[in-house]
């Protein structure tokens, strides 16, 4: 009876270990391997599985999605507030309402995905040349499947502490303390 008990204890012992010592599975779309995590990253209306951690990857998308494109005040497009150049940078409209401005608003640094509403949305990180003295100069962008325009503040204002994955954000609020909504890009 001792030799059984002992053998099933050692069985049980090694099922134990090879269980929770396992390799992760490598075909598991939220698979941690060390240097980021591969998941479904969303994207205005796309989505896509990608490592997070392959920056080249998430710049590529990023920069698919806002190159040349006008933010717009409401749904209906018709006024525009701002434009993403062929780098990713923002640029406020001028006084025409037609035209971006020369001068960069906010300038793209990077990109991260952003666990929002349960679901890891690709999101730019910017730092705002008009910081007018905040806490916070940087900024975080993303879009959902409508193409309205999300917003964060974070990071801090040290141009050299590049904000990351650990960075805690902020949503900015409307003046009723509403998650505020940007605006909306018309191709998403």
């Amino acid at each position: 009876m001792q030799k059984q008990i002992k053998f099933f204890l050692t069985l049980l012992t090694v099922l134990i270990l090879a269980v929770s010592c396992a390799k992760n599975n490598p075909n598991d779309p939220n698979n941690n391997n060390g240097s980021g995590i591969i998941t479904t990253v969303y994207y205005g209306s796309k989505s896509i599985v990608v490592n997070t951690a392959d920056q080249d990857k998430l710049k590529e998308l990023w920069i698919g999605l806002v190159k040349n494109q006008f933010i717009y005040y409401a749904t209906d497009y018709a006024y525009k507030s701002g434009k993403f150049d062929s780098e990713g940078n923002y640029h406020d409209i001028s006084s025409d309402y037609q035209n971006p401005k020369p001068e960069i608003r906010t300038k793209y640094i990077k990109n991260i995905a952003y666990q929002y509403n349960g679901k890891f949305y690709l999101a730019g990180i910017y730092w705002d040349n008009e910081n007018q003295g905040m806490p916070n100069a940087y900024r975080l962008i993303a879009f959902d499947d409508k193409g309205a325009e999300l917003a964060w503040f974070g990071g801090g204002s040290n141009p050299n502490n590049i904000p990351n994955e650990n960075t805690v954000w902020t949503r900015y609020k409307d003046g009723s303390g509403k998650d505020a909504i940007w605006g909306y890009i018309e191709k998403f």
